[in-house]
C-alpha cells in the first residue's frame, strides 16, 4: 500500500542526468495511519538531508517489522553460499580470495579504477557456489564441494572430494 500524498517522479540515465520529471497525486484505497511519533521518527525519510544514512531502526519502523541479519560464516561454517568476502576470515579463505583478484585483475588489464573497485566488489560479493560458473569449465562442482570442505578445515576430506571424480 501507498500513503496519499503528492510525490514527484525523477528519471533519468544516472543519479547526474536527470530528464524527466512528474508530481503525481496519489489517493490510496487504503487507510493508513501514521502516529505523530512516526512521522517524527520518519521525518528524514519524508525530507532527507544530504549525505544522511538510515538507522536501522529508523528503516524497520518505516517498513513496519524487524529486520533479521544473517551472521557473517567463520571457518568451520562455510557453506555454498558464503560469500568471498566472508571467507577472508580464515588463512586460506583469504589466500584464495587473493588469487581470484589478482586473475581478474591479469583478465582485465585495460580497466579504469573504479571499474576495477566494481569487479573487486563484485568477486567479494560472489557466493562459493558460483565458482564453478564463472571458471570457464576449469573448476567441476566436485572441486569447488572440496575447497568447501578445505576451507572448514576438514584436510583430507577436501583433498580426497577435490581427487576423486
Amino acid at each position: 500500500h501507498v500513503e496519499s500524498g503528492n510525490f514527484e517522479i525523477i528519471i533519468g540515465a544516472s543519479s547526474r542526468d536527470l530528464r524527466l520529471f512528474a508530481d503525481v497525486e496519489v489517493v490510496s484505497t487504503t487507510d493508513i495511519t501514521t502516529t505523530d511519533i512516526a512521522i517524527e521518527q520518519m521525518s528524514l525519510y519524508y525530507k532527507p538531508k544530504k549525505d544522511w544514512i538510515p538507522t536501522k531502526a529508523a528503516f524497520e519502523l518505516l517498513y513496519g517489522r524487524t529486520i533479521t541479519t544473517t551472521p557473517v560464516a567463520k571457518k568451520g561454517g562455510y557453506h555454498m553460499h558464503s560469500t568471498m568476502e566472508e571467507l577472508r576470515n580464515s588463512f586460506l579463505g583469504n589466500q584464495f580470495y587473493r588469487i581470484l583478484i589478482s586473475m581478474a585483475e591479469k583478465m582485465i588489464k585495460d580497466v579504469e579504477a573504479p571499474q576495477m573497485g566494481m569487479i573487486r566488489k563484485g568477486v567479494s560479493e560472489m557466493p562459493l557456489r558460483n565458482l564453478k560458473m564463472n571458471s570457464n569449465g576449469k573448476m567441476t562442482q566436485t572441486t569447488v564441494e572440496g575447497l568447501l570442505l578445505l576451507l572448514n578445515g576438514k584436510l583430507i576430506k577436501g583433498i580426497k572430494k577435490m581427487w576423486s571424480k
